[in-house]
């Protein structure tokens, strides 16, 4: 797809997520989600009841560092962090430009990642991701990547509502804001947060 020029850098690793059950969880950081086409296709089962076979998505990592979302099979992007290996406590779509107050302090020393000031942190990347979601408590996905020197990131998703209703985002295009996001397309998934679990290993 277009979306994968070489203008973004090198792919360093990559994994489908289905998004599935009875209520697919990330069509809810979507408010417009079931605007989109191919969202939410009801499909007639055997006992003709309407099925919702959910949505799928592709998460990428470049060599960079910078993790993006893609739905599938249209390849739009539709959430994107930069600098995703170097461990912070919240991720946040970069097109909203908004840091949720505790990960102001929580990145200076998450786990050692970030302050640890690697000797090789040029040619630190992402070897692996995985997206996964279960039934039960753990009913949001949780976001792994484990990068070249073994260390492993874990992150839980959340919904995030923004007090006053609005996103930066929808701000940014209702006035006019840079080029680039008067292209955005409406699907974005806004209210996804994610938040460092840290792991005792």
């Amino acid at each position: 797809p277009a979306s994968f020029d070489g203008s973004k850098g090198s792919v360093s690793s990559c994994t489908l997520y289905h998004d599935k059950g009875p209520e697919p969880w990330l069509r809810k950081t979507s408010t417009d989600a079931w605007l989109s086409t191919g969202v939410g296709e009801a499909i007639d089962g055997t006992d003709g009841a309407v099925q919702d076979h959910g949505d799928v998505y592709c998460v990428v990592c470049y060599e960079n560092g910078n993790l993006e979302i893609f739905d599938v099979p249209n390849f739009s992007c539709v959430f994107s962090v930069e600098n995703f290996l170097s461990g912070k406590s919240h991720l946040v779509d970069a097109l909203t430009k908004e840091v949720p107050k505790d990960s102001q302090k929580g990145d200076k020393v998450s786990d050692g990642v970030v302050s640890q000031g690697r000797k090789d942190a040029l040619n630190m990347k992402v070897v692996e991701l995985a997206m996964q979601r279960w039934s039960g408590k753990h009913s949001r996905p949780f976001l792994f990547g484990i990068l070249s020197d073994g260390t492993i990131l874990c992150y839980h998703a959340y919904l995030y509502e923004n007090p006053d209703g609005t996103s930066k985002v929808e701000d940014s295009i209702s006035a006019g804001g840079p080029i680039g996001l008067s292209n955005t397309s409406v699907s974005r998934l806004r209210n996804l947060r994610f938040v460092r679990v840290p792991l005792d290993v």
